[in-house]
C-alpha cells in the first residue's frame, strides 16, 4: 500500500503518442496501477496484474531512459489497442566538444 505521496515521474513521453505525435505527460504510481495523464487530460490506465513483463533500460550509450510494459490483454491508446507501452525521458542532450 502506498502511503502519503504517490511516486510521480514528470515530462516523460508514451510511445505509441496518443494523438499521433509526441505526446508528453505525467507518469504516476496508483494503488492497483499505472496512470499516463497529457496535459489535455488524455489518460492511458493499466493495472498491475494486467503486466506480463515489464523492463527498465537506464540511459547509457543513448540518452533516453526507457520503462517498457508488455501487457497480458491489450489497453487503448489514442484510438488503437496495444499490447506494449514504452514510457520514455530525454535526461539531457549529447554535448559534443568542438574547440579542438
Amino acid at each position: 500500500m502506498i502511503l502519503g505521496k504517490r511516486p510521480i515521474l514528470t515530462e516523460v513521453r508514451i510511445k505509441p503518442a496518443i494523438s499521433g505525435r509526441v505526446t508528453q505527460g505525467t507518469f504516476d504510481a496508483h494503488l492497483n496501477g499505472f496512470r499516463f495523464l497529457t496535459k489535455k487530460q488524455d489518460t492511458v490506465d493499466f493495472t498491475y496484474s494486467n503486466i506480463k513483463h515489464a523492463f527498465f533500460q537506464p540511459c547509457g550509450a543513448e540518452m533516453v531512459a526507457i520503462l517498457h510494459f508488455r501487457l497480458k490483454s491489450p489497453v487503448l491508446v489514442g484510438k488503437k489497442k496495444v499490447t506494449d507501452l514504452q514510457i520514455y525521458a530525454e535526461p539531457g542532450t549529447q554535448v559534443e566538444d568542438t574547440s579542438r
